[in-house]
């Protein structure tokens, strides 16, 4: 990859395309339908809210150069400047979109009441999410009796959009064949999913949080950079060779990735995170982990 420049265009993903894939996987499978409205209605309260969020970005191409030769992603924590008034309207559509979208049947009165989310303390619980400093979201769950899966799920989401308008500062300006991690080049998180793009069969990630895509080795591990063939498998439903989990036997974590070139067609990899939810059942009883925290158990 150091040979030649890569750069991937990763454009804004319109209402109606999503819309459409969505449409697309409820034929296909109505047994998802029910999980797939609920992300829908997750993704239109983030693109909403990505488009009023103002990022202030001052790396240059030579800046980002310079990062990327080094290993380094792009952006710290604290370069993320997240608004404390916009995160806690985003955090409370969100519950409402989880109350009446989802299978959740709990109450969110003492997470949205908590001096944690009071404007004098946002700071202090807005650095705690960035740093995923899961003892102190543990002792939070806790507190305002939320079980610690939907708490993650929640303030993940809250997140991205912060997260995903950053990145999109910067992701035309990066030469991705100087990146060799498994871990995003802007906000050096792990990736969520992937998936072997149609043209040419390229592995590409793509971040659990920025939902920035790179490029990756084809047998290589990204979370423990096992490079052993023999203990790099993958698995996949008969009759739906396009959607596979790869796994690692050395770390037992494991990725999704959907084959564009068997599906024949591109893919949206938030929806394919979904459409793919088979797998995670499957990966998980064979004693697999997933890369990057990801679904809550809430519409299953």
């Amino acid at each position: 990859m150091s040979q030649i420049q890569i750069h991937l265009k990763q454009g804004d993903i319109s209402p109606n395309e999503m819309g459409r894939e969505i449409e697309y996987y409820k034929k296909r499978n109505p047994g998802l339908s029910g999980l797939l409205h609920f992300y829908q209605a997750i993704f239109e309260v983030q693109r909403k809210y990505i488009s009023r969020i103002e990022p202030q970005v001052y790396l240059d191409e030579e800046g980002i150069r310079a990062r990327l030769k080094e290993g380094r992603s792009l952006f710290r924590d604290e370069d993320i400047i997240i608004d404390s008034t916009l995160f806690r309207q985003l955090l409370e559509e969100l519950c409402e979109v989880i109350k009446a979208k989802s299978k959740f049947k709990g109450k969110f009165s003492k997470l949205l009441s908590s001096e944690e989310l009071k404007p004098e303390k946002m700071s202090d619980f807005i650095r705690n999410l960035k740093q995923t400093n899961i003892p102190y979201l543990m002792e939070f769950s806790k507190k305002v009796k939320l079980n610690m899966d939907i708490l993650f799920f929640l303030v993940q989401n809250a997140l991205i959009p912060f997260y995903e308008r950053h990145a999109r500062e910067v992701r035309d300006k990066i030469d991705y064949a100087l990146w060799r991690q498994g871990f995003c080049p802007i906000c050096g998180r792990k990736p969520l999913i992937a998936k072997f793009r149609e043209e040419d069969g390229l592995r590409l990630l793509q971040c659990s949080l920025c939902r920035t895509q790179w490029c990756f080795l084809r047998v290589k591990c990204p979370f423990c950079g096992n490079s052993d063939h023999e203990s790099l498998q993958y698995f996949y439903s008969e009759g739906d060779r396009g959607h596979r989990a790869d796994v690692c036997e050395m770390c037992k974590r494991y990725i999704k990735t959907s084959d564009e070139r068997e599906l024949q067609r591109k893919v949206i990899l938030e929806i394919e995170d979904v459409a793919g939810v088979h797998l995670d059942t499957f990966a998980k009883e064979q004693g697999y982990i997933p890369g990057a925290q990801y679904i809550a158990e809430m519409n299953r």
